[in-house]
């Protein structure tokens, strides 16, 4: 980018980021982290709800964190992803719609209430 900016007659800035050495992005991200079970996340690698079969959460909510500059492919690219696994969930008989090993154990603690969840209940 400096030699672009130097052959058209321009200057270059680096950006101020760049010196963090982290992947930085101004999307909102996180609040229903994937993970391996409910110690680790909230949702599993297909998007679901931990203990609440059906239940999806398909944006970037889901990841953990930055990234890139831009996640609306990676968002998007998740969703799709959720979406075939839901309707091929949808369409396998009952018994073999979740497989044990996609649902983490109950945990060892109640997380604790959230007013908010149960005013919308």
């Amino acid at each position: 980018m400096a030699d672009l900016a130097e052959a058209m007659g321009g200057e270059f800035h680096q950006n101020p980021l760049t010196l963090l050495s982290r992947v930085i992005t101004v999307h909102p991200l996180g609040g229903a982290s994937m993970g391996t079970d409910v110690t680790t996340g909230v949702i599993d690698e297909w998007g679901e709800v931990f203990g609440h079969p059906g239940l999806y959460v398909a944006d970037g909510a889901a990841m953990p964190g930055p990234v890139g500059a831009n996640p609306s492919l990676t968002i998007a690219a998740f969703a799709d992803r959720l979406a075939e696994h839901a309707l091929e969930a949808d369409r396998a008989p009952a018994t073999s719609r979740v497989p044990e090993a996609t649902h983490a154990p109950e945990a060892t603690h109640a997380p604790e209430a959230d007013p908010v969840l149960e005013a919308q209940s």
